[in-house]
């Protein structure tokens, strides 16, 4: 049995992210690939309920999803401007993780023989079955 942790970062499931300047109104837009997002078990809210998280947006309307579109409002901030946000944002997005996936995978062998020798190289000491059946001597 082997554990892998798959983390699923914001630039491996978007098309594009990209900033929008208004009179009235700056926000930053990421286009979602729903070919991605059906792969990873995802939807568009999932993603920005988890973004609003790890950016620790307090407002409601601060990340909007509709339809496999993102409209990220920047938090205000008494230090700097909304276009410095907006900016600091725009380097952290891609990289930001928005899913953390636990997958096993069970390992098949031909043999006992086969599996006492894989327990002897990845631990370097007898595992719980071979522990349990009394196969540690063959270690």
């Amino acid at each position: 049995m082997k554990n892998v942790l798959q983390k699923t970062r914001l630039d491996e499931i978007c098309e594009r992210i990209e900033e929008v300047m208004m009179p009235e109104d700056i926000f930053i837009l990421v286009h979602l690939n729903a070919e991605q997002l059906t792969r990873r078990n995802l939807t568009a809210f999932e993603v920005g309920e988890s973004l609003k998280q790890t950016l620790k947006i307090k407002r409601f309307d601060g990340v909007r999803a509709v339809d496999n579109v993102l409209c990220i409002l920047p938090p205000d901030s008494a230090k700097s401007t909304s276009y410095f946000v907006l900016q600091s944002l725009m380097k952290t997005l891609p990289g930001l993780t928005v899913k953390v996936s636990l997958f096993v995978h069970y390992l098949q062998f031909s043999s006992f023989e086969d599996m006492l020798v894989v327990c002897k190289e990845v631990l370097n000491a007898p595992c719980r079955l071979c522990s349990m059946y009394g196969h540690a001597k063959y270690l």
